[in-house]
């Protein structure tokens, strides 16, 4: 999984958004991250899309998927631990 994102940090709103760069990578992923105080606390608001893009032969795509969504399910479930813990 390659993929490159330009990250952008908007002041008043609190949040950062990221968009991918297209043409760069076999992955395209976007998401947003917005903080919210709420009383003492924080509320954290996080979503990302992510679409990976494999060039396999059409007769390997029912074999392929179970397998590559699972994968890729983990890697995605990695990147949004990763988030958390250097947030914390």
């Amino acid at each position: 999984m390659e993929y490159t994102s330009k990250c952008k940090w908007h002041d008043t709103d609190r949040k950062v958004t990221w968009e991918p760069v297209i043409g760069t990578g076999n992955t395209q992923i976007s998401g947003i991250c917005h903080v919210r105080e709420s009383g003492e606390k924080s509320e954290v608001h996080f979503a990302t899309k992510a679409t990976l893009i494999l060039p396999l032969p059409r007769w390997t795509k029912a074999i392929a998927k179970p397998v590559v969504k699972k994968q890729f399910e983990a890697l995605i479930d990695t990147y949004i631990n990763n988030v958390v813990a250097a947030m914390a």
